[in-house]
C-alpha cells in the first residue's frame, strides 16, 4: 500500500509519516484488507478455495496486520517523543495542531483543529487533524515532560507562533524559525537512513574470523573514503559535451568515475 505519493523520509515530515503509517495499518485490520484495493487480487484468489482453506488464509492475514502494529510503534516511536519537535517544521495544519497540543493538550483555551480533512501538498493524501490529534496524545509517553526537554524549551516562541497559523515555510515568512531549522536541525538523519547505510558499509568489510568491532571501524574508513571520491568524481566532471544523434554526453577526464565503481565493488579483506 503506497503512503502518499513519495517516501517522505525527511526528519521534519516523519511524525506524519508514522501516522499515516498507522492509520493504513489500522485500516487494513480485522478484515479491513478486504476493502482496499492493493489486495483485490487476493481476495479473487480466495474463491478458488475450499471454505477451510479459505478461513485459514483469512486468519493469517488478519495476524499478519496484527503482529505489524507493534514493530511500527517500536520503530516510529522516537519521532512522537525525543524527537516530536521536528514536527513543528512541518506542513503548516499538521505544525498547528501539533504546537495547540504542546500549549493545552485539553484545547481548553487553544484554537481546535480544523474539523475538514485537508489535502496535503507533500503527501497528496487528506489528512484529519481529529485523528492526527489523537495520535499524537496516545503516542507519547508524557507530554509534561517532553515540553520540558531542551528543545522544545529552546522552540516556545515557534510554537506560539504556529499555534497563530503562521507558515515559517512561506515566502511572506519573515521570522527566523525557518533559517534555524535549517542552519540547526535540518542534517538530522532518518534512523532508516543511519542503519541502512551502516549495515550496507559494515557487510563490504565482513570477514570470517574478523571480530565485529574491526567489521564497524572498517565500515567507517570506507565510508569516507567513498565519500572523498564521489565529491571528486562530482568536481571532475568536463563541461565539454559531445554530441551524438542529437544527444550529449558528459565527458569525464581524470578516471576518477572508475576508481568509485572500483572501489565500491572491493572490500577489505
Amino acid at each position: 500500500m503506497e503512503v502518499g505519493g513519495t517516501l517522505g523520509l525527511l526528519s521534519r515530515h516523519m511524525l506524519v509519516k508514522s501516522f499515516l503509517i498507522h492509520e493504513k495499518l489500522k485500516r487494513a485490520m480485522d478484515g479491513g484488507w478486504k476493502e482496499i484495493q492493493e489486495f483485490k487480487s487476493f481476495c479473487d484468489g480466495l474463491s478458488f478455495l475450499t471454505t477451510n482453506e479459505k478461513e485459514r488464509q483469512e486468519i493469517k492475514a488478519n495476524t499478519f496486520f496484527k503482529l505489524a502494529s507493534e514493530p511500527l510503534k517500536k520503530h516510529f516511536a522516537i519521532w512522537s517523543n525525543d524527537l516530536l519537535f521536528f514536527g513543528l517544521f512541518g506542513e503548516v495544519e499538521t505544525s498547528k495542531c501539533l504546537a495547540c497540543i504542546l500549549v493545552d493538550p485539553h484545547h481548553t483555551s487553544t484554537p481546535c483543529v480544523n474539523a475538514e480533512p485537508f489535502l496535503s501538498p507533500f503527501y497528496k493524501v487528506s489528512i484529519n487533524l481529529f485523528d492526527f490529534r489523537s495520535f499524537i496524545i496516545s503516542s507519547c509517553n508524557d507530554l509534561k515532560d517532553i515540553n520540558e526537554g531542551f528543545h522544545l524549551q529552546k522552540l516556545q516562541g515557534l510554537v506560539y507562533e504556529l499555534t497563530e497559523g503562521k507558515d515559517i515555510w512561506s515566502s511572506s515568512y519573515n521570522g527566523g524559525w525557518r533559517n534555524i531549522f535549517l542552519n540547526q536541525y535540518a542534517a538530522h538523519a532518518t534512523h532508516t537512513q543511519l542503519v541502512e547505510s551502516a549495515v550496507k558499509d559494515s557487510n563490504f568489510c565482513s570477514k570470517k574470523g574478523r571480530p565485529e568491532e574491526y567489521q564497524s571501524q572498517l565500515g567507517q574508513i570506507r565510508t569516507g573514503i567513498i565519500t572523498d571520491i564521489t565529491k571528486g568524481t562530482r568536481s571532475a566532471q568536463v563541461k565539454d559535451k559531445l554530441e551524438k544523434d542529437g544527444k550529449c554526453f558528459k565527458v569525464i577526464k581524470d578516471g576518477m568515475y572508475c576508481k568509485r565503481n572500483a572501489i565500491r565493488r572491493s572490500s577489505f579483506n
